[in-house]
C-alpha cells in the first residue's frame, strides 16, 4: 500500500484568516474531494488551486438565481486522478443538481 489513508483539508474562512481543517482517513467515508466556495461573495466562477497532497479541489460559485444555475469547477491533480474521471464526476454531479431526487433512488 502506497499511502495508509487519505486526508481532505476543508478550507473555512474565519475572522483570522483561512483555516483549513483536515479530515483524517477520508477514504473510509463517502466524500473524498475538497470543495471550496466563494459564492457567499457574489463570485460566479473562479479556478481553485490545489495546495500540496490534495487531489482535487471544487470550486463551487454563486447561484445564479436558482440553485442549478451554479458554475462549478473541478482542479484535478492528474498524477493521482485522471482527467476523464474528474470529467465523469462533474457529469454526475450536473445530474444530481438537476435531478436532486436521484440520490434517495
Amino acid at each position: 500500500m502506497l499511502h495508509e489513508g487519505i486526508h481532505v483539508g476543508i478550507a473555512v474562512s474565519s475572522p483570522s484568516g483561512l483555516v483549513v481543517p483536515v479530515v483524517r482517513v477520508a477514504d473510509r467515508s463517502p466524500v473524498t474531494v475538497t470543495v471550496s466556495s466563494l459564492g457567499m461573495f457574489g463570485v460566479d466562477q473562479f479556478p481553485a488551486i490545489i495546495n500540496p497532497r490534495q487531489g482535487a479541489i471544487l470550486a463551487f460559485g454563486a447561484a445564479l438565481g436558482e440553485p442549478w444555475r451554479m458554475r462549478y469547477t473541478i482542479t484535478a491533480d492528474h498524477r493521482i486522478i485522471d482527467g476523464a474521471l474528474a470529467a465523469q464526476f462533474l457529469a454526475t454531479l450536473t445530474g444530481l443538481l438537476e435531478h436532486p431526487l436521484r440520490v434517495i433512488e
